[in-house]
């Protein structure tokens, strides 16, 4: 059977969303939206919250920032397929840090 580290599975979809959205020209809505579901599914909240060590801080302070990486990307996709508010809320939801960790608001 295979294991899987979450954290692993969400660095490297973002990395690939990241990578498409980047592209020239529109993304394909429907492609745009699964990314958006699978990357809410995957962040369930910060990194080992309980652990203070510097490692742990770090690492939960970078996938913060890569998802508000993506998220502004998401943001900006024309017609807003992967209704970029309702991901913004559902990663707020998970994890109340998100917008504190250099994650600009949006209105």
């Amino acid at each position: 059977s295979r294991c899987g580290v979450d954290v692993v599975h969400l660095e490297t979809r973002l990395r690939a969303s990241l990578a498409e959205l980047g592209r020239p020209g529109p993304p394909a809505p429907d492609r745009v939206r699964a990314e958006a579901a699978a990357v809410v599914a995957l962040y369930r909240g910060p990194l080992l919250p309980a652990l203070d060590a510097a490692w742990a801080v770090e690492a939960r302070t970078r996938i913060r920032r890569m998802l508000g990486r993506w998220l502004s990307a998401l943001e900006a996709v024309p017609g807003d397929p992967g209704d970029a508010a309702a991901v913004r809320r559902a990663l707020a939801a998970a994890d109340p840090g998100f917008l504190g960790d250099g994650v600009r608001r949006s209105a």
